[in-house]
Order: structure tokens, then sequence, then C-alpha cells
């Protein structure tokens, strides 16, 4: 495989606080293997890359993204992205609809973050969502495979 080719490590629907507008919104994320963490408005969007509402640049030069696991008060379970570079510092706190899938996001961008070339399969591959956008989350073929 062509190692300058950006490929798709995992996608799905997240909640994302606003910078601005402090409520939470359900935004279509996708986390390539480039470090980029892209995210739209829905699942078609992603077909129109101009369509993008934002990029979290996990592995920008000069910069530093730490991932980790929130506390929550909500329903779902939070990810907290802490991005800071030298013109910029903002913490993205983002919302799983379900436990496992937080594990799965938080594993997937502590791998891009620790500049990791893939993300770890899980253990128990049947466990593993069906390939769909109606469930909020997709895995990529060549990850979910053992």
């Amino acid at each position: 495989m062509d190692s300058n080719k950006t490929f798709v490590l995992m996608d799905g629907i997240l909640t994302k606080r606003g910078a601005w507008n402090t409520s939470f919104k359900e935004r279509y994320f996708v986390l390539n293997s480039d470090g980029n963490l892209v995210y739209y408005h829905s699942a078609e969007d992603r077909k129109f890359p101009e369509r993008a509402l934002g990029v979290i640049p996990l592995r920008m030069a000069g910069s530093t993204a730490v991932v980790k696991e929130g506390n929550s008060n909500r329903d779902y379970p939070f990810i907290l992205i802490e991005f800071k570079s030298p013109k910029t510092s903002r913490t993205y706190v983002l919302g799983a609809a379900t436990e496992y899938q937080q594990k799965n996001w938080l594993r997937a961008l502590q791998t891009v973050t620790l500049g990791r070339a893939a993300v770890p399969v899980p253990h128990k591959p049947t466990m593993v969502p069906k390939m769909s956008y109606g469930n909020g989350m997709r895995f990529n073929r060549a990850i979910t495979r053992v």
C-alpha cells in the first residue's frame, strides 16, 4: 500500500459541543490515516469534501493533541481532545452514544495521536457493529478483520 495515500480509519456519528453555542449537536466524523478528524453535518456531506464543517488536525506540526476519557453527567460518555498549537488552544468535547462506541473512538484517536500506523483490532470481532450508517458507527473492513 502507498504510504502517502490517506484512508479512513473510522467514521460515525458523535455529538460535538460548539465553541460559541455550547449546545451539543450530532455530527458525522471521519478519522483519516493522515491524522485529521474531519466532521460534517451528515454522512451524505462526506461525499463532498468542501462541505466539511471543520477539521481537527491531530498530528499538526508544532501542535499537541491529547485524547482522553471525560467525565459524563449526560446520557453518553465523553471524549475530550485537548488541542494546542502556537496560535490556538481548544478542548473539543465529543459524545458517543454508547460506552462501546466511546472506547472504540478513544482507541482510534489515541492511536493516531501517538503516531502508530493502524487502529488495534477489537479482541472479539463478532462484537463489531455491522457496516451501516444506521447505528451511528462504521468501521473500515481492513481494520476489523483478524
